[in-house]
């Protein structure tokens, strides 16, 4: 068990990436937060619960990408242009899209921002809440910071998402961050006097007006020097409680990662159950099925940093594109060289597309590059994403995938032996029990579910079950109900938890 602070705060830099935003923003955020907190005064305690939901208030914002891809273009470079924008105030949100950025927005999204903008916002924000908080319960952090993170888009004058608190009805947690994300975002680039000038105008709106006597040069004082990190390890320890396994805060983060895209909600457990199933029939030894569990849930952390448009393009990419996409595993790399994970989890999560004739990627390794580790997770996930739809094709069918698979080990690709391991532990690693049911759900509520979490509409599901779209709009209604959650990410998150889906 390791405190959860430990690894979080290296990984927030996920976060980051995920929003466009530079490196190391959430922590320059909690560090605010934390001068603010001090100022007025808070606990050890309460500061710590500051520091840990700026750190991951951003970890359910994944959960909305596909959408904000469909409706309005590069979801990344979106959320850049609009950090620091007064979502209710139409001019600046025009000038930020249209003119002073460039925001990725496509045509089809210039049209939803003019007609739709309001529901697309709320959408997002309950989205985001939802399996930030989720997230938040996964960690085992208390109840307090996972309110605090279903608010952190309310505003003092009750104008915000997604259910409109006002004033002091929003914890003082997710006023101070709200108000620390802001100045950060904007004080390198606006002198003091600036600053305060540019945030009067969005006080009693956006932010509670009683922290602006807080804001001087001092909260920005050396926010870019290395100790940060442990200036915030030290506010972060008062949380004794805040404990849990590095393969439980892996796993939380493998989850961010696959809810990114409807096509991949919960490939990291399922790649790193085969995995497991693969490496124990190779013999391998227990410190590097330690190091390959926590591989498989945290390999994909470098896809957070591409657009959903690439990701779930349906037609062929461009070769800028395509880099993209075989750069993730370096940028993975790079996100775990902080921590303090063992050396070979950093290891095998960057060479899990290598191929033993050195066609694979980032970096063209060959034969004795690969380690045996990295051998099992390059068939497990290929394996399973084999078996799943893709933007650009269908599952593989059994026969189709044993083919294909066999062709890439005639090919010198993957190791035989790897791939005959995989296949025999598929027979059971496809067999689940009946579905735990702790909602009340019916039996087609359950079904509606599983389609829910692959991205489906409702007239989508309506056509495949031959219902009429208003009778999945019901059974939509009451699922999300039953389940505490206002949103599609919200209800997949907890049916993967429940053994659902």
């Amino acid at each position: 068990m390791i405190q959860v602070h430990q690894l979080i705060i290296p990984l927030s830099l996920s976060c980051d990436l995920a929003n466009g935003n530079p490196a190391e923003t959430a922590l320059r955020t909690a560090i605010i937060s934390i001068r603010i907190g001090e100022r007025l005064g808070m606990s050890k305690f309460h500061i710590s619960n500051l520091a840990y939901i700026s750190i991951i208030r951003f970890m359910g914002c994944t959960s909305y990408s596909s959408e904000e891809a469909s409706f309005l273009g590069n979801e990344i470079l979106i959320r850049r242009a609009l950090a620091h924008v007064d979502p209710d105030d139409s001019w600046e949100v025009i000038q930020n899209l249209f003119f002073k950025n460039r925001s990725g927005l496509s045509w089809k999204g210039v049209k939803n921002i003019l007609v739709n903008s309001g529901n697309l916002y709320h959408d997002m924000a309950a989205s985001h809440c939802d399996t930030a908080g989720l997230f938040a319960a996964d960690l085992g952090l208390p109840s307090e910071v996972q309110k605090a993170l279903h608010e952190f888009y309310e505003r003092w004058d009750g104008k915000g998402e997604p259910i409109g608190l006002k004033g002091e009805e929003i914890s003082i947690y997710a006023r101070i961050i709200s108000l620390a994300y802001f100045l950060e975002l904007v004080h390198d680039r606006l002198s003091i006097s600036e600053l305060m000038s540019f945030v009067k105008k969005k006080m009693s709106k956006q932010f509670d007006p009683s922290l602006a006597q807080h804001i001087d040069e001092e909260l920005f004082f050396n926010l870019s020097d290395e100790s940060i990190a442990k200036e915030l390890e030290k506010a972060m320890s008062a949380k004794s409680f805040a404990s849990q396994s590095e393969e439980k805060i892996a796993e939380v983060f493998g989850k961010m990662v696959d809810l990114k895209s409807q096509f991949t909600v919960n490939h990291s457990s399922q790649v790193c159950e085969l995995a497991i199933k693969i490496a124990e029939s190779l013999s391998l030894d227990e410190n590097e099925m330690d190091s390959l569990k926590l591989a498989a849930y945290l390999k994909d952390l470098g896809m957070l940093s591409i657009p959903n448009q690439i990701i779930e393009s349906k037609s062929s990419l461009k070769i800028s594109e395509k880099e993209s996409i075989r750069l993730h595993p370096y940028t993975t790399m790079r996100i775990l060289s902080p921590t303090n994970l063992p050396t070979a989890v950093s290891e095998i999560a960057g060479t899990h597309h290598e191929r033993l004739d050195g066609s694979g990627y980032h970096r063209s390794l060959k034969d004795s590059g690969i380690s045996k580790s990295s051998r099992v997770l390059a068939v497990a996930d290929q394996i399973v994403a084999m078996r799943s739809n893709r933007s650009y094709r269908k599952a593989f069918s059994e026969t189709e995938l044993k083919k294909e698979i066999y062709k890439d080990v005639k090919d010198g690709k993957l190791c035989k032996n790897t791939v005959d391991a995989g296949l025999e532990s598929l027979g059971y690693y496809i067999k689940k029990s009946k579905p735990k049911n702790s909602f009340g759900l019916t039996e087609r509520e359950i079904e509606v579910l599983q389609k829910i979490s692959q991205g489906l509409t409702n007239p989508e599901i309506a056509k495949e079950f031959k219902l009429s779209p208003r009778t999945i709009q019901h059974h939509s209604i009451h699922i999300y109900n039953k389940m505490g959650v206002s949103s599609r990410a919200g209800a997949t998150l907890l049916a993967i938890q429940n053994g659902i889906i």
